[in-house]
């Protein structure tokens, strides 16, 4: 999901939430709070900040959101406020074209250098290791199968004409 883990995972939601607070304060901060660019930027916001809230790992409050579905809404959004002024109508408009066009490319290049958690490769937990070892039998023992209550040995494994042991 990322290209390079350049940035620690706390910092790009930390910046996320920067970014959603921008997007709700920049309409009225740089004078354009009007019409679409308003509620795209508010929205944008919104969004930004929730995703952030319901984020895992660092400043994310709720816990709920996985990484990978963040980071994946982090991109939309992004590419939302990248293509707004020319979906939206207000690509005439310098300030609110600049500023969106700025926002989003931010959020997705922190997005794309950002160490997503849990996108490595999955190294088996040690308890899921264990019981792989414990439910396979060794080199050195026999495959036991359970007919009608009894351990039997297979055939195959036990060596030969030898006939399975009963118990």
């Amino acid at each position: 999901m990322s290209a390079v883990r350049l940035l620690p995972w706390a910092l790009h939601q930390a910046l996320a939430y920067a970014a959603g607070v921008f997007c709700i304060v920049a309409p009225f901060a740089l004078g354009f709070a009007e019409g679409s660019p308003l509620a795209v930027f508010v929205g944008s916001g919104v969004a930004l900040l929730l995703v952030g809230v319901l984020g895992k790992g660092g400043p994310g409050v709720a816990q709920v959101l996985p990484a990978t579905v963040h980071v994946g809404l982090t991109y939309i959004l992004g590419f939302v406020l990248l293509l707004a002024p020319f979906v939206f109508g207000f690509a005439d408009e310098q300030t609110p074209l600049a500023t969106a066009i700025f926002v989003g490319l931010a959020i997705v290049v922190i997005t794309l250098i950002a160490a997503v958690p849990g996108t490595g490769r999955p190294e088996a937990a040690p308890a899921e290791a264990a019981a792989e070892s414990a439910s396979s039998p060794g080199p050195d023992e026999q495959g036991t199968e359970v007919v009608d209550g009894a351990e039997q040995a297979h055939e195959d494994d036990a060596g030969g004409d030898q006939p399975p042991s009963s118990t």
